[in-house]
């Protein structure tokens, strides 16, 4: 290749380059600056909204679920942490170039162990939350309950998840009729 052929082809890296460099500029400088309503970002989901807005929690009914959610996010952090290191755990046997089916099965147990007590620890602090509730509350909270277990359990779907029952019972009905 000659001399010139290769400073065409310098100069052509150089220039995309920098119109690269020039876009990644505009985009995070853009970023930045206040939306002006066109493409508003959805408001973070907020427990304690839904809970005042549909269910119709009161100020000291509010009151009482913040004191509780702070006490279960201190209680759950620990529990997020530990299925966390366990799964790491359990994925880094990915590097070794031989893993018996023992091991595996029981770094897999440690998962399950860990998302048991998770579950059980959540399911208390919604049972908790539920006995905030007056009499003519419960079958709003029990709705907006749904929608959050939903989301739990399925938050890769769309609007909030939902449960593939036909799949399951595809699946469960298979086993059990040849």
């Amino acid at each position: 290749m000659t001399t010139s052929g290769k400073t065409k082809i310098l100069i052509s890296i150089i220039a995309v380059l920098l119109v690269v460099n020039l876009g990644m500029l505009i985009f995070f400088l853009s970023k930045h600056q206040p939306s002006t309503g066109m493409h508003e970002q959805k408001p973070r989901y907020s427990l304690t909204a839904v809970l005042e807005k549909e269910v119709g929690f009161d100020k000291q009914q509010l009151d009482q679920f913040e004191q509780m959610r702070d006490k279960h996010h201190q209680q759950i952090k620990p529990l997020f942490d530990s299925l966390r290191i366990a799964k790491d755990r359990f994925y880094v046997l990915l590097n070794q170039p031989r893993v018996s089916d023992s091991t595996l099965k029981a770094a897999a147990r440690k998962i399950g162990e860990r998302q048991e007590i998770l579950d059980l620890q959540v399911f208390q602090q919604f049972r908790e939350l539920k006995s905030l509730c007056r009499e003519e509350q419960l079958p709003k909270f029990d709705s907006v309950l749904n929608r959050i277990v939903k989301r739990i359990s399925f938050p890769h779907k769309k609007g909030g998840g939902g449960y593939p029952e036909d799949s399951i019972k595809d699946k469960t009905n298979s086993h059990n009729h040849p």
